[in-house]
């Protein structure tokens, strides 16, 4: 049985074709929401660091709902996206987006969901992600410090807005 058939199947070996199409049809559709609220805010109305980074938001959701190989090419195409609208270095966002993808994909399956957990892996995916791009981004780059400083209020910003969306959307862990 190959790798990809065994994720279709319920530990009871029941096939599960319904409801794993609905996941992914959500989880897309929750993805391109993501993807377009965020170029809205920091391109359309122009909020660049007061706005949250829902594209890494997007990136850490789909690596805890999928395959590691499917974490780390949304990883890679939306850091590619984020590259196209960001001033550091061109690469660095989808660097990044593919080291969150793979690290969440990896880590969400040694633990089990919580609240708890779930608030640690959004602050600590955004913490990696700033931190991948901080040491990508070359001569552009300011003190180790400030970017540590900006990524810890950018993990707790993306905290409070991924407790929002999942609440706001009524997901749970059956339903991402």
């Amino acid at each position: 049985m190959a790798a990809a058939d065994q994720i279709h199947r319920s530990p009871a070996g029941g096939e599960r074709e319904g409801t794993v199409v609905r996941n992914r049809t959500r989880l897309v559709a929750l993805s391109v929401f993501l993807v377009a609220l965020h170029l809205l805010l920091h391109v359309g109305l122009g909020l660049g660091a007061l706005a949250p980074d829902l594209v890494t938001l997007a990136i850490l959701i789909v690596a805890r709902t999928s395959p590691l190989a499917v974490a780390a090419f949304a990883g890679l195409v939306l850091g590619l996206l984020k590259d196209a609208t960001a001033l550091s270095a061109f690469g660095a966002n989808a660097l990044a987006g593919i080291v969150a993808g793979i690290l969440g994909s990896l880590c969400t399956r040694l633990i089990v969901y919580s609240r708890w957990f779930f608030a640690s892996y959004l602050f600590f995916g955004k913490l990696a992600v700033d931190t991948a791009v901080w040491v990508a981004g070359g001569d552009n780059r300011g003190s180790l410090t400030e970017a540590a400083v900006a990524a810890g209020i950018g993990g707790g910003y993306l905290v409070f807005v991924g407790f929002f969306i999942v609440i706001l959307l009524g997901l749970t862990e059956e339903r991402l």
